[in-house]
């Protein structure tokens, strides 16, 4: 016969209330990584009371979804009912305690259920790395983790860069290793290790190095390569990125234009409803403002602190600034170094008498399906009105066959448009630096365009000087553009919005080719010698 349960009533009648409330947020602490940070914050910030907020709550919940997601159903039976996450990609502002919740209390909260739980953490800078890693050894080390969770950090494996950890074995009556550990290291910083449950990318780029290319690729190949290899189970580990946008291609951008689903939680600073900033995502979540301007946690970052804030951010990087780190769009509305805006537009080609200097301007790549753009503008000199015009623009990634074709396709359809007069219409191309790129412009000159008076354009050493006469023009209004029809909603590709959009990322957007050949077509019409030369 089966011996009957204690009396849980009874039990609870002989305990004092405060061990009552002491196991009750124990409880709800374990539960809940909302209530778990709640709890834990006079320890990990002690002195600085908690302003709680949405947005606060919103990356607890998303957070314990890739809990969800990535806990073995032995360790926690009912993970597997709940929405789970495997890749969370978190934008926010600066200064919202991105790094508090996601670097150093969420391994402490998944300890509490998950003792062989095993993370790996990234970031751009080692002191990061180390600091980070330091506040949840001293958390899980405290006194009020350590009466509710008793877990031990090894002393043989206890330094900030990786550390493991130790719970008690009632059979032994001693420590035993769990499995569970913490590595921390840098973009660069990591080449072989083992694999983790949780993957975690803490701002992956130096906001003051995200302009360069290179400190980039740096970020985005280790995504592409590294990261993948460092799983303990495939279809079981979790990745997380959590930054604030500093480019078009930075780790966000990257990461959002590949293969792999996301879940996106983008919480920008201010409400922009023209801008669809919004986010929706798998637990349903959804940005709760619907007034522009409404700020994302006003008990905190009040509008005259927002306001005081962008200041300091515009005069060091502009608009763009702004709209990256604070809202999470790395594109200035109304153009930064270009003022797109100020483009005319024609609904209709000029007549033919009025157009002098036709030029299709080329800024060549060779990569298939895949990396930069090859762009040929159709430009001129409007006699008429003494303004540049953009006739057409066609760019493609295109493999090198295929791009010669393409470019002799369309210097033949060009020369119908001008009723055959190949005296009017000229080509030239970007030439790349060093003698391959010296040999390509030959080819395509002497080869591709034989007989069209065409000729190469050795490149300059910066994109910025290049673009900056046809830049000046377009925010003065000495630029038209020619209309392609394109209506919001179509399929149909729009030569006019995509290099629009170019315009108004530059000097700090993906692509630049359309820059490139805007530039290029810009400077021979007004600078250029009446007849180019092969560099």
């Amino acid at each position: 016969m089966a011996t009957a349960s204690p009396d849980i009533y009874s039990l609870l009648e002989s305990m004092p209330l405060s061990q009552i409330q002491f196991l009750l947020d124990k409880e709800l602490a374990e539960r809940d990584f909302s209530e778990f940070c709640r709890q834990a914050w006079h320890v990990v910030e002690p002195g600085r009371p908690l302003v709680w907020g949405w947005h606060l709550q919103a990356k607890c919940d998303h957070l314990q979804a890739v809990y969800n997601f990535s806990v073995p159903e032995d360790i926690d039976p009912a993970a597997p009912s709940q929405i789970g996450i495997q890749n969370l990609l978190i934008n926010e502002p600066p200064r919202c305690s991105k790094s508090l919740f996601t670097a150093v209390m969420f391994p402490a909260w998944v300890w509490t259920r998950w003792l062989g739980a095993r993370f790996l953490y990234v970031t751009y800078a080692d002191d990061l790395a180390q600091r980070d890693a330091l506040k949840t050894r001293q958390l899980i080390e405290s006194d009020w983790y350590q009466a509710r969770w008793p877990l031990k950090i090894s002393e043989d494996q206890r330094a900030k860069s990786r550390y493991n950890l130790q719970g008690w074995d009632k059979r032994s009556k001693s420590w035993v290793d769990s499995g569970g550990f913490r590595v921390s290291t840098t973009i660069l910083g990591i080449a072989t290790g083992e694999g983790a449950d949780f993957r975690v990318l803490d701002d992956p780029h130096n906001v003051k190095k995200a302009l360069s290319d290179v400190e980039r690729a740096q970020a985005n190949t280790f995504i592409d390569l590294t990261l993948p290899t460092r799983v303990v189970d495939p279809e079981k580990s979790s990745t997380i990125i959590c930054m604030q946008r500093l480019h078009q291609d930075d780790a966000t951008g990257h990461v959002l234009d590949g293969e792999t689903q996301w879940d996106h939680l983008c919480l920008p600073m201010e409400y922009e409803a023209k801008e669809g900033n919004r986010c929706r995502t798998a637990l349903g979540f959804v940005d709760p403002r619907t007034t522009d301007g409404e700020l994302l946690h006003p008990e905190r970052w009040t509008r005259k602190a927002v306001d005081k804030a962008k200041g300091e951010l515009r005069m060091s990087l502009g608009e763009f600034g702004v709209n990256s780190q604070f809202q999470q769009r790395p594109t200035p509305p109304g153009g930064g170094m270009f003022q797109p805006a100020n483009i005319i537009m024609i609904p209709t080609w000029p007549p033919l008498h009025d157009l002098e200097r036709i030029v299709r301007y080329w800024d060549k790549a060779g990569s298939e399906g895949t990396g930069a753009y090859t762009c040929g503008m159709l430009m001129a000199k409007r006699k008429s009105t003494q303004r540049t015009i953009i006739l057409d623009c066609i760019r493609g990634q295109w493999g090198t066959d295929k791009r010669e074709t393409i470019i002799q396709e369309t210097a033949y359809q060009d020369i119908r448009r001008l009723n055959g007069n190949n005296r009017i219409y000229h080509v030239r191309l970007e030439q790349e630096p060093g003698s391959g790129g010296k040999d390509s412009a030959i080819y395509t000159v002497r080869e591709t365009l034989k007989g069209i008076n065409a000729a190469a354009r050795v490149k300059g050493e910066s994109k910025e000087v290049d673009w900056r006469p046809f830049a000046t023009q377009v925010n003065l209004g000495g630029v038209e553009m020619i209309f392609d029809g394109w209506t919001p909603g179509s399929s149909v590709r729009s030569w006019n919005k995509e290099l629009k959009q170019e315009m108004e990322s530059a000097p700090f957007g993906k692509f630049k080719d359309q820059l490139d050949a805007g530039s290029g077509g810009f400077w021979f019409i007004w600078l250029a010698p009446t007849f180019g030369i092969i560099g």
